[in-house]
């Protein structure tokens, strides 16, 4: 059996027409009530684009910070405190839990 790849399906107009050339495209359908050409992004989109923006500076973190903490651990001066370890994780676990119901 011969496998027709022009074809999407069944049923589906051939990918090229007889001459070779490919159909023209539709355009993407509107949805109902939608008119123009204009976008409008939610508040979270526009936020997780400021995110990307500074992502693509470099500013995500404090690499002077980062630096400072890299040294003290190196020089044996870095000191972790226990209580915020502890308080941290019992905040996490509360917000995990939260998340569960």
């Amino acid at each position: 059996m011969k496998i027709d790849l022009d074809k999407v399906s069944a049923g589906m107009s051939p990918l090229k027409d007889s001459a070779g050339q490919k159909p023209p495209s539709k355009p993407a359908p509107q949805a109902p009530g939608v008119t123009g050409s204009s976008l409008q992004l939610s508040d979270l989109s526009s936020r997780l684009k400021h995110v990307e923006a500074r992502l693509v500076q470099g500013d995500a973190f404090d690499t002077q910070r980062v630096a400072e903490i890299k040294q003290a651990i190196k020089s044996g001066n870095f000191r972790v405190s226990a209580e915020a370890v502890a308080d941290k994780m019992i905040a996490n676990a509360y917000e995990i839990l939260g998340k569960l119901h």
